[in-house]
């Protein structure tokens, strides 16, 4: 995973209902998933849309992308919401993501839809939201989610999966008439990880 959001719960002390019960054998649910919908890393000169054109830049989550987040907070709810109390208890749940605004706003919005405030943590009538910790690992060396930058041994894995037939059988309607470009070819960079 080069960007993500792990989203690790703890069981809660809680027995209503016979899912939950069900349930007992695990102590732990992990999540993890990617970040929403984003704008482009880099455009190429001739095109309409530059960087200028998208709100926040290039590499940048977009309302869609947020709103894709909420729901997945909202279906986290529905899927495990009898693992979870209903109010967020920080004691609960730990969130971790990489330190990429796109996945700090996907952590930040999954939890909006995961846990809307009520009653006491409703802190303003208007807003309902609520601020939920979300922890990250510094992008160098981010050995968590990033494979280390310059390893010969992802390198050589990623080109030969590149060049295996079944890769070019899946990826030959998308490519252009033009030869793949060097950065399929090595490892990451925090500019063009995804």
């Amino acid at each position: 995973m080069h960007n993500g959001v792990i989203l690790h719960a703890q069981e809660v002390s809680r027995a209503q209902d016979v899912k939950e019960m069900q349930m007992k054998n695990d102590n732990h649910i992990r999540n993890i998933f990617r970040h929403g919908d984003r704008t482009p890393f880099e455009s190429y000169p001739t095109n309409l849309y530059q960087e200028s054109d998208w709100p926040q830049g290039y590499g940048q989550l977009t309302t869609l992308g947020i709103q894709q987040q909420y729901e997945l907070g909202q279906y986290l709810r529905e899927r495990c919401g009898y693992f979870l109390s209903i109010d967020y208890k920080r004691e609960e749940i730990f969130v971790l993501s990489t330190d990429y605004d796109r996945t700090i706003m996907s952590a930040q919005a999954t939890l909006a839809g995961l846990y809307p405030p009520t009653g006491g943590q409703i802190w303003n009538p208007q807003i309902l939201w609520q601020p939920i910790p979300v922890h990250t690992v510094p992008q160098s060396p981010d050995y968590l989610h990033s494979p280390i930058p310059g390893c010969p041994r992802y390198d050589r894995i990623q080109n030969e999966t590149i060049k295996s037939k079944i890769f070019q059988e899946v990826l030959q309607p998308y490519m252009p008439p033009i030869s793949p470009t060097p950065l399929l070819f090595t490892s990451p960079s925090p500019r063009n990880s995804l």
